[in-house]
């Protein structure tokens, strides 16, 4: 059944796009302002009040943003992205092309995790406070596990790229540029990646806060019965 748009919603569809490009343009002069690298201003009050005015009208327009979801052409696509991205992170084949990476990924996880575990080094000797040596060794497990099992993959892929970026800001690279590279497809293609694992089952019956699953959605009122 098709819905017409009443007057009042249409004036409000308009109302969004009347504010959304002007609070853009805002937060964009401000941006320009505060983060070029050529005119640089001073610590003081005036660059506290411009940021905290850049941060107010960028989330004034996400918030605008996000009302105007529902407006009519809202989903149209005016640039078709390349056949191949849409079949990488849209398409449940692609799986199969996600699995090896999944694994490679879970695989080292599981194994820094488990050398932490087992290694005097990190847990007692490492430096660390006693309860943050035990977050990172059971999170980094955690996420090899969701890799390799596909579950939750866009989560657990999520939390590594988190660890993996924490490394290389902390001055260490080793292969923490690969595993965060190849963890940012896996987010991208978090409902494809793991079809070919739990999350087969798991995300139709969880779904996402826009759109519950079976566990969480309403179910249809049964129709009364007739005689």
């Amino acid at each position: 059944m098709v819905r017409l748009a009443t007057n009042v919603e249409v004036g409000e569809m308009s109302g969004n796009r009347r504010y959304s490009v002007p609070i853009a343009i805002v937060a964009a002069v401000l941006a320009v302002v505060l983060f070029n690298p050529w005119f640089v201003l001073d610590e003081g009050t005036l660059r506290q009040v411009l940021t905290v005015a850049f941060w107010v009208s960028f989330l004034a327009l996400l918030v605008v943003l996000f009302q105007e979801r529902r407006e009519v052409g809202a989903e149209d696509v005016e640039i078709e992205g390349p056949a191949f991205t849409r079949f990488l992170f849209h398409n449940s084949k692609a799986g199969l092309f996600w699995l090896p990476i999944r694994l490679f990924l879970g695989f080292n996880w599981l194994e820094a995790g488990w050398h932490k575990a087992t290694s005097d080094g990190w847990i007692n000797n490492g430096g660390h406070e006693a309860w943050f040596a035990w977050l990172i060794t059971f999170g980094e497990m955690a996420v090899g596990l969701g890799l390799i099992f596909g579950c939750l993959t866009g989560i657990a892929a999520f939390f590594g790229a988190l660890m993996n970026m924490s490394f290389l800001l902390a001055g260490s690279a080793s292969t923490n540029p690969v595993l965060f590279t190849m963890a940012i497809g896996i987010i991208l293609a978090w409902r494809v990646a793991g079809y070919y694992g739990i999350d087969r089952y798991l995300l139709p019956a969880l779904g996402a806060p826009w759109r519950p699953g079976k566990v969480f959605g309403r179910q249809p009122a049964s129709a009364p019965a007739t005689t």
